[in-house]
């Protein structure tokens, strides 16, 4: 009877080793910097809409500046559908991704170089997706290849989990706009917008020197 009781009462190693990762998950959620661990590269909406919010999040990090002209010849800005559908020129466009791609690596601390216009593009897309992989985002559903085309979906969903990721790296949050519940009574609206504006009127009131003429007469 003795030796059943202390064979019930020792965990075996499969119970330990899971309390032991339970634990080291728990401390890893609780360390600081971004988590992409399971981090999809896909877009959950279309390109455009995703492209159009790509742009706004770039300008966070100067891209225009510390990007497009950090040496020649200088790049030109992104526009709102540039890898949302395809441009005349598709290697030009690829290698304005691939070039992108690897500069945000390099802001989230990746040992990587950038990539040369006759750059074999295939390896440029292997190398692109085993990064993210290595940061600990999740393998994608779509093969590296169709990062080639330099445009569409998957090129998309790989620069917004790139640069979502680079954002908080650097300390960035984006926070959701907060609303007034339906209910909210809309003479305190009115009382707080009033509120902000109160001086405006004077400060947007233009003034004018003594001894100023505008040449207009009562008569004209």
């Amino acid at each position: 009877m003795s030796s059943k009781r202390s064979s019930r009462s020792r965990p075996d190693d499969g119970e330990e080793g899971t309390e032991n990762g339970t634990q080291e998950e728990g401390n890893a959620s609780t360390s600081k910097g971004p988590v992409s661990v399971g981090r999809s590269l896909e877009i959950a909406s279309t390109p455009d809409v995703t492209m159009d919010l790509l742009v706004d999040k770039l300008k966070f990090l100067r891209y225009e500046t510390e990007f497009c002209r950090r040496k020649k010849p200088y790049r030109k800005p992104l526009s709102r559908i540039y890898f949302a559908v395809p441009s005349g020129n598709q290697s030009e466009q690829f290698f304005y991704f691939a070039s992108l791609c690897m500069w945000l690596l390099t802001l989230c601390k990746q040992e990587v170089s950038m990539p040369k216009e006759h750059d074999d593009p295939l390896q440029t897309c292997n190398s692109i997706i085993s990064c993210c992989k290595r940061l600990g985002f999740a393998p994608p559903p779509f093969h590296p290849t169709k990062l080639r085309e330099g445009h569409g979906p998957e090129v998309c969903g790989v620069l917004e989990a790139l640069l979502d990721f680079t954002l908080e790296s650097v300390g960035f949050t984006i926070k959701r706009p907060a609303y007034q519940p339906d209910d909210y009574p809309e003479d305190e609206m009115e009382e707080e917008g009033d509120a902000g504006l109160e001086g405006l009127d004077e400060l947007a009131a233009p003034t004018q020197p003594m001894g100023y003429d505008d040449g207009s007469t009562a008569d004209d």
